[in-house]
């Protein structure tokens, strides 16, 4: 029972909006484009871009638009819809003691614990699909710190560290049962990743070229959970994030400018590792796809310290559809939901497909542009939105079947300033 509950039964914006305020003006993009302390969590050979002493602040405001219909629209004739709108900042500071060394730490809290509950979600719960409410809670944060090296111009070595720090709390109520929760857990667990990068500026600083690694990191989660109000037992859950690679270019004639990169993250390592902690109906195996996004874009100077920027980028979904087994294959008449074991003592097994909230599972395309001015003392001012639009469908019979939508509007103003 409870087969899809704790997959990925939070929508948290967090997931899919990009740290600092170039890369958010840039569609994604941060291999070239990202500047001060969060350019650590892109490339940290970036940070050596900064003055002696720079703080910095992005402030952004987005409006998230999420739906899920499921397939079986007869009995599920409406879809579960969460619209939220969120503040999100980034604040951090650099210090260059040295022309050749740069120091920077970021800060971004991803959830302040504020209750989100969404209602008529359908779920897998015992046999077959029915709906339920899920109530969260999230206090979560990343933060960042690392270091920018310029042996000789024009190269650059950066090396940093990102520290995520997570704490959920969830309640599933069933609608035949709203006075107890059919589940209730509470977890949480910090983790960490590291970043390297380099940067090279050639021709004069007429092209610029660079490349990151991030490493994977098993998500380790401890806590407590009950199921329909018994005694709580300890929860064992398990997440993955994946290496990163990316490599990036941008070049610059007169006043114009062009920007592009190629990100791929390797989830499929990490397909025999998640676990969602329940111990019933358990899949050894999640559905994951490495994926290769795309982001870039174009420059113009209007003036030598006024810049415009357009650009676009491509994500691609992290999961497939996945694989439920519904009965016994040796006796397909069976009602006995995810009986595993077959008669001549073969297996067949589910593997783990889309959950509801899972954001990063939805294929999506972002535009963006904004515009940049240099202030005082080599600080900027970065204003600009950017907009996201996803959507999948799930073929019937597998696991979060039905469609998917995702819409994402967003404001940004970020500020930064040189002593």
């Amino acid at each position: 029972m409870f087969f899809a509950m704790l997959f990925a039964q939070r929508v948290r914006a967090v997931e899919i909006i990009f740290p600092g305020s170039q890369p958010k003006v840039s569609s994604g993009a941060g291999q070239t484009t990202s500047r001060g302390p969060s350019a650590i969590f892109y490339n940290p050979a970036n940070v050596i871009m900064t003055k002696f002493i720079e703080p910095s602040l992005d402030a952004a405001f987005a409006s998230v638009s999420y739906t899920y219909q499921h397939a079986n629209t007869e009995d599920f004739p409406d879809p579960a819809v969460v619209k939220l709108t969120t503040p999100l900042v980034t604040i951090g500071a650099a210090f260059r003691p040295i022309k050749q060394l740069t120091l920077g730490f970021a800060y971004l809290p991803t959830g302040m614990g504020k209750p989100q509950l969404v209602l008529n979600v359908p779920q897998v719960v015992s046999e077959d699909y029915e709906l339920v409410d899920i109530e969260t809670t999230q206090t979560s944060s990343k933060m960042a710190g690392g270091l920018a090296f310029r042996p000789v111009f024009p190269f650059s070595i950066g090396l940093g560290v990102i520290r995520t720090q997570e704490l959920m709390t969830l309640k599933v109520y069933r609608k035949s049962d709203e006075e107890i929760p059919t589940v209730d857990a509470l977890y949480g667990g910090a983790f960490m990743q590291y970043i390297g990068g380099i940067r090279s500026e050639i021709m004069d600083r007429a092209l610029v070229l660079t490349a990151s690694y991030k490493t994977a990191v098993t998500k380790s989660y401890n806590g407590d959970i009950s199921r329909i109000g018994t005694d709580f037992v300890p929860l064992e859950r398990i997440g993955y994030a994946p290496a990163v690679i990316g490599l990036g270019a941008e070049t610059r004639i007169g006043d114009f400018g062009l920007f592009g990169e190629i990100v791929m993250e390797q989830w499929s390592a990490g397909r025999t590792i998640v676990r969602r902690g329940l111990g019933i109906n358990e899949p050894t195996e999640t559905d994951f796809k490495d994926t290769t996004n795309f982001a870039g874009g174009i420059k113009f100077w209007v003036a030598p310290k006024h810049m415009l920027q357009l650009s676009a980028g491509m994500f691609g979904a992290n999961v497939g559809d996945g694989v439920r087994v519904t009965a016994d294959p040796e006796n397909p008449d069976s009602d006995n939901f995810l009986q595993l074991n077959t008669q001549d003592g073969a297996t067949a097994e589910s593997i783990a497909g889309v959950g509801f909230g899972d954001l990063e599972a939805i294929p999506r395309f972002v535009v963006g542009g904004g515009y940049r001015a240099k202030l005082q003392g080599s600080g900027y001012l970065q204003l600009g939105a950017h907009y996201q639009k996803g959507s999948r469908k799930v073929a019937e019979g597998s696991e979060g079947e039905g469609i998917y939508d995702l819409t994402v509007l967003l404001g940004t103003a970020g500020i930064a300033f040189g002593f």
